[in-house]
Parts: C-alpha cells; sequence; structure tokens
C-alpha cells in the first residue's frame, strides 16, 4: 500500500496497527522448534518456528523502507509496536525495541518538520517506557 506505484498510507498504517494485535498474540506463542510425536511418544518430526525476532523484521522491514518519509507511517509503525508491547511476554520486550531502532535507522529526523519530530518522539518515549529501555533522542540517530 505504501510502495510508490500505490502509494496509499492510510490503508498501510491501518494494516500496521492491526498487525501490533496481531503480533502480540504471536509472541505469546511458543517459538523455536516444536517435536511432534507418534502414539507411543516417539519424536517424529521436528518443526522449527521462526525466532520472535525474525518475525517482526520480516513484517516491518518493507514497511520500514518504503514508509521512512511519511510521518503518518513512521507513527502508525511506532504505534503497533506499541500496542504488540501490551500482550507480549517479558522476554520479547527487545525484539521490539531493537526494531524500533532499526525503522529509525532509515530516518533523516533532520528532514522531518519540526511538529513531525515532537510527533514521533512522544511515541518513542512512549514505546521506551513500555518496554523498560531508556528512550532515544531522534535527532541523535544516525548523526542526525
Amino acid at each position: 500500500a505504501i510502495s510508490p506505484g500505490i502509494n496509499d498510507p492510510n490503508t498501510a498504517n491501518d494494516i500496521v496497527i492491526r498487525l501490533g494485535n496481531l503480533l502480540g498474540k504471536i509472541g505469546s506463542l511458543k517459538t523455536d522448534e516444536v517435536v511432534l510425536t507418534d502414539k507411543k511418544g516417539n519424536g517424529r518430526i521436528l518443526y522449527p518456528y521462526p525466532k520472535f525476532r525474525e518475525i517482526l523484521y520480516k513484517v516491518y522491514y518493507q514497511f520500514s523502507y518504503y514508509g521512512k518519509d511519511d510521518i503518518s507511517v513512521l507513527g502508525a509503525l511506532t504505534d503497533s509496536l506499541i500496542i504488540t508491547s501490551e500482550t507480549v511476554p517479558e522476554k520479547h520486550k527487545n525484539d521490539l525495541w531493537d526494531i524500533q531502532l532499526y525503522i529509525l535507522e532509515g530516518v533523516a529526523a533532520k528532514d522531518l518538520k519540526s511538529m513531525d519530530r515532537i510527533f514521533l518522539q512522544k511515541k518513542i518515549d512512549i514505546l521506551a517506557e513500555r518496554v523498560n529501555k531508556r528512550a532515544v533522542n531522534l535527532m541523535d540517530i544516525n548523526g542526525n
């Protein structure tokens, strides 16, 4: 929805918020590996689930790339991480923060308008609090 050919950030933002709810549920599931057994309890199939961090990356990397210049998309991405943080176990909160920092790596904060920087910074601060991290200043990322 936010690729250059389509350019529909409102649809993308709605989807991103919904993904936050879904990722919160996924983050509560067992990850790593599951062994399926036969009737006698013998392991027969080893099914490796992707790590939560990998799931987050695959969900956010294109949104991050195509939305890096749209403040509404950047705000929605952080909102979705905030929503996810409300339901995931503590062990996944570092992953949420790392994805937030990854998203921000592509943002040229100095090119954002002043009110846009304030808007996004408030969301970053909320996420930092929810995942028990020290907030970062948007202007300090990437030497902005």
